[in-house]
């Protein structure tokens, strides 16, 4: 199991890499940074969401985050 987080890692690297490189000269850095952030707390809002909350995380999962 950790190694196929490991690879989903180096996928969402590479991913992240390639798209930074398409709007390195089109955005300024802050707008980036902000459609980052952005992005992030869309994610994580509906991992959240899916999961039912916070709450559904257990101390033995924590070591996964």
């Amino acid at each position: 199991m950790p190694e196929a987080f490991a690879l989903l890692s180096a996928c969402c690297a590479a991913m992240s890499s390639i798209l930074l490189s398409e709007l390195k000269g089109r955005l300024s850095l802050l707008q980036l940074v902000r459609r980052q952030m952005l992005t992030a707390f869309v994610v994580t809002c509906a991992i959240s969401a899916a999961l039912g909350g916070w709450r559904t995380v257990g101390l033995h999962q924590f070591g996964l985050l």
